[in-house]
Protein backbone atom coordinates (compact mmCIF):
# COMPACT_ATOMS: atom_id res chain seq x y z
CA UNK A 1 0.00 0.00 0.00
CA UNK A 2 1.43 3.34 -1.05
CA UNK A 3 0.64 6.43 1.01
CA UNK A 4 -0.99 9.33 -0.78
CA UNK A 5 -0.23 12.96 0.12
CA UNK A 6 -2.97 14.89 1.86
CA UNK A 7 -4.69 17.24 -0.55
CA UNK A 8 -4.21 20.83 0.62
CA UNK A 9 -5.45 24.08 -0.88
CA UNK A 10 -2.84 25.72 -3.15
CA UNK A 11 -2.04 28.45 -0.61
CA UNK A 12 -2.15 26.26 2.51
CA UNK A 13 -0.32 27.26 5.69
CA UNK A 14 1.53 24.55 7.61
CA UNK A 15 2.83 25.17 11.13
CA UNK A 16 5.40 22.68 12.39
CA UNK A 17 5.79 22.79 16.17
CA UNK A 18 9.22 21.64 17.36
CA UNK A 19 9.73 22.66 20.99
CA UNK A 20 12.51 20.13 21.64
CA UNK A 21 16.27 20.55 21.66
CA UNK A 22 18.68 21.37 18.86
CA UNK A 23 19.47 17.71 18.13
CA UNK A 24 15.80 16.85 17.68
CA UNK A 25 15.39 19.87 15.41
CA UNK A 26 18.28 18.77 13.21
CA UNK A 27 16.86 15.25 13.01
CA UNK A 28 13.56 16.77 11.81
CA UNK A 29 15.14 18.57 8.83
CA UNK A 30 14.55 15.69 6.37
CA UNK A 31 10.84 15.74 7.27
CA UNK A 32 10.72 19.51 6.77
CA UNK A 33 12.39 19.16 3.37
CA UNK A 34 9.90 16.41 2.43
CA UNK A 35 7.04 18.74 3.39
CA UNK A 36 8.44 21.42 1.07
CA UNK A 37 8.89 18.95 -1.79
CA UNK A 38 5.37 17.57 -1.34
CA UNK A 39 3.69 20.98 -0.91
CA UNK A 40 5.87 23.48 -2.82
CA UNK A 41 3.23 26.23 -2.84
CA UNK A 42 2.34 26.00 0.86
CA UNK A 43 3.60 28.42 3.47
CA UNK A 44 5.65 26.41 5.97
CA UNK A 45 6.34 28.02 9.35
CA UNK A 46 8.31 26.53 12.22
CA UNK A 47 7.59 27.19 15.90
CA UNK A 48 10.58 26.55 18.16
CA UNK A 49 12.37 27.58 21.34
CA UNK A 50 14.85 30.47 21.65
CA UNK A 51 17.73 27.98 22.07
CA UNK A 52 17.08 26.59 18.58
CA UNK A 53 16.07 29.84 16.90
CA UNK A 54 19.21 30.58 14.90
CA UNK A 55 19.91 27.07 13.62
CA UNK A 56 17.67 27.17 10.53
CA UNK A 57 17.58 30.93 9.84
CA UNK A 58 17.62 31.57 6.12
CA UNK A 59 16.90 27.97 5.15
CA UNK A 60 14.93 28.04 1.89
CA UNK A 61 12.61 25.22 3.02
CA UNK A 62 10.95 27.46 5.64
CA UNK A 63 8.95 30.62 5.06
CA UNK A 64 9.00 31.88 8.63
CA UNK A 65 10.41 30.94 12.03
CA UNK A 66 8.36 31.74 15.13
CA UNK A 67 10.18 31.71 18.48
CA UNK A 68 8.32 30.99 21.71
CA UNK A 69 9.79 30.40 25.14
CA UNK A 70 8.03 27.21 26.24
CA UNK A 71 8.40 28.27 29.88
CA UNK A 72 6.83 31.69 29.34
CA UNK A 73 3.56 30.75 31.00
CA UNK A 74 5.04 28.66 33.82
CA UNK A 75 6.00 31.66 35.95
CA UNK A 76 3.78 34.65 35.17
CA UNK A 77 5.38 37.96 36.01
CA UNK A 78 4.19 39.52 39.24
Amino acid sequence: MQLQPIKLPPKAHILVIKMAGIGDLLLATPALRALRETYPQARIDLLLTPASAGILNGWEVLDHIVVLDKYLFDYPQQ
